[in-house]
């Protein structure tokens, strides 16, 4: 999941800031920067069970509370 700048993160807002030359907007987070899990893993993983199509919010059993997420195909 990306965090676009403005968006709090494990108790930080997140800016725009330049970095070696590149200016970064935002961060990519583990599931645990974004409360899903305890699970640092990074890049996350989305859970062996889902599918295409899936809510993110039941995924994560968070149904009813608010989730943007993008997720981008490797191939």
């Amino acid at each position: 999941p990306y965090a676009a700048p403005g968006v709090k993160v494990a108790g930080k807002v997140l800016e725009s800031v330049q970095k070696k030359g590149v200016l970064s907007e935002g961060m990519v987070c583990s599931e645990q920067e974004i409360g899903f899990s305890e699970n640092n893993e990074f890049p996350p993983a989305l859970p062996a069970n889902a599918q295409l199509g899936d809510e993110v919010a039941d995924l994560y059993s968070l149904s009813g509370q608010p989730v943007v997420a993008e997720f981008l195909s490797s191939t």
